[in-house]
């Protein structure tokens, strides 16, 4: 057995044991989400993001990477750097309904409790009456830079304890505890009677905006990534069964396109960097790969690709906002079309993230070459299914 060899099982062993300890962790963390007292939200997501951040100095360097290399070393207020757009993309299309306007329950809220730039006191999940678990204070002192990463962290354990409410709630806490916006939008979509294609990302809780769609009634099948766990994946998959969310492998190209067919949803995250079948584009202001699994489904199938993101409103409740179907360019040679179209997503995903950017996952190594580009070659052929 060579040197590397040995190195190479290590590595492989030391994956497996952090998979088992995410894995005790979250079912810990389930645990301990059934019995919490009231007005405990704030302490469990703060809570979780200190203890993923004390227990993984490499992610936090890699955070601090990210946004340094995009807002600069002491954080910019302004947008962070982005490829030049056509104009506004999604922002202002969006159409809120009266009904999902308000969230049932906000009424029970004292105004002086909702959420506001110097508020230290936050409505607990019970107060609520089950809007979800609300974000916690801000953060102050540091840089600006120091206060987005503090953000960032906050951000992801107030996302972490939103799944574990979501993992005990039932579909009609759903319905009550997250507002939709746009939900017309996905209405006409769904007429035409080809499906749709909900495009997402890592944006707050979006486990939580497939649940709330599936609890008003929308036949909505997510391509996953099947986590390397067994025990972890299982966990995942019962809270989307819970909620009436089915899921499929993300390599599933040719089922996903019969939900299509059959009118259902078909939601799908894309802003992360991938190993194969990626096209060159920006994303941030810096080159990057782009998946385009969307595209070709939008191809194949006809169905329209709708943005949609889990947002927070003013009380730091989540908020599923849906917006109009993207504008691809007009077609072209396959190459010069699913780079456009990737470009298309990447400058969503821009103003998604420069409207919040402590709503982004900035853990993830967006940036990587991937295997393609190392080996010389800029567009590696898709092999899906035609």
């Amino acid at each position: 057995m060579t040197q590397t060899t040995r190195i190479s099982g290590a590595r492989a062993t030391i994956r497996g044991w952090k998979r088992k300890v995410v894995t005790i962790l979250v079912a810990a963390a389930l645990w301990l989400a059934r019995r919490l007292p009231p007005g405990a939200d704030a302490w469990l997501a703060r809570g979780l993001a200190a203890l993923v951040r004390g227990m993984a100095p490499p992610l936090r360097r890699r955070m601090r990477d990210n946004l340094r290399h995009v807002y600069g070393a002491q954080g910019s207020a302004a947008s962070p750097r982005r490829p030049s757009s056509s104009g506004d993309l999604i922002f202002n299309v969006h159409e809120p309904e009266p009904t999902d306007a308000v969230p049932p329950c906000a009424s029970a809220v004292p105004a002086a409790r909702r959420r506001d730039a110097c508020t230290t006191t936050w409505p607990s999940w019970r107060e609520t009456a089950g809007c979800g678990v609300s974000a916690p204070p801000p953060r102050r002192g540091g840089t600006t830079l120091d206060r987005l990463e503090a953000a960032v962290w906050d951000t992801l354990g107030t996302s972490v304890a939103q799944w574990l409410r979501l993992a005990q709630w039932k579909p009609a806490d759903v319905r009550r505890g997250a507002r939709i916006r746009g939900m017309a939008t996905l209405r006409r979509a769904l007429a035409a009677e080809r499906g749709a294609i909900l495009l997402s990302g890592h944006v707050g809780c979006f486990e939580l905006g497939a649940a709330a769609l599936a609890a008003r009634g929308v036949a909505l099948t997510a391509l996953v990534r099947t986590h390397d766990e067994p025990a972890l994946e299982a966990l995942l998959a019962g809270v989307r069964a819970r909620h009436g969310v089915r899921a499929l492998p993300k390599q599933s190209f040719r089922a996903a396109i019969a939900e299509l067919k059959a009118g259902r949803c078909v939601a799908l995250l894309a802003d992360q960097a991938v190993r194969t079948g990626g096209v060159p584009t920006t994303f941030l202001g810096r080159r990057a790969a782009t998946a385009v699994g969307p595209l070709l489904l939008a191809h194949w199938s006809g169905a329209p690709i709708l943005p949609l993101f889990v947002q927070a409103d003013e009380g730091g409740r989540p908020v599923l906002e849906i917006h109009a179907p993207l504008a691809l360019p007009a077609d072209g040679d396959r190459e010069t079309w699913l780079a456009a179209g990737a470009q298309v997503m990447n400058d969503v995903y821009g103003q998604v993230i420069a409207r919040a950017p402590e709503r982004w996952l900035w853990l993830h190594r967006r940036w990587k070459k991937p295997d393609s580009w190392r080996r010389g070659h800029e567009v590696e052929p898709c092999t899906a299914p035609c």
